[in-house]
């Protein structure tokens, strides 16, 4: 599935880039482990990244950032790099719950770092708080209150 998805077809890509997606969804419904998926893709990051890079903007695009963001949230990365955010901010901003409570635990965790820093540097903070209104809520309705609480006390 992987080579698919660096295929020059952009309809290979997208089927593969579905598969990828629905492979991962009906393994995360219990995400005490890391899923089979992602143990598998965790190899092939580097590539897909690169795959990212040379991609033109469209659907294609921003579904293998998806792919990317919850990918590296199961990667222990360099301090301070929050990949998992910048991912998902080119890719769907809309549909963060689909991918599970764990990714939303670790995107609001990368999210309250970003936000400190861009306020230090009175950066725009926009895209960050349009994601803070989705967890929350999904905080919320999941018996996570603390951790809703906790975020909207490091975005102030």
């Amino acid at each position: 599935m992987v080579e698919r998805v660096c295929d020059p077809d952009a309809a290979v890509v997208k089927t593969a880039l579905d598969c990828i997606t629905k492979e991962i969804h009906s393994t995360t419904s219990s995400m005490t482990a890391v899923p089979k998926p992602l143990k598998f893709l965790r190899p092939h990051l580097d590539t897909l990244i690169a795959t990212l890079e040379g991609m033109p903007a469209g659907a294609n695009r921003q579904l293998l950032a998806d792919v990317l963001s919850l990918l590296t949230s199961t990667v222990a990365g360099k301090e301070g790099e929050r990949e998992g955010l910048r991912y998902k901010l080119q890719g769907n901003t809309s549909d963060l719950e689909t991918w599970g409570h764990e990714y939303m635990r670790h995107l609001a965790g990368e999210i309250a770092e970003e936000y400190k820093v861009r306020h230090e540097q009175e950066q725009p903070v926009d895209e960050l708080l349009h994601l803070v209104a989705q967890i929350v809520p999904y905080h919320m309705t999941h018996n996570a209150e603390p951790e809703a609480a906790d975020l909207l006390l490091e975005v102030d």
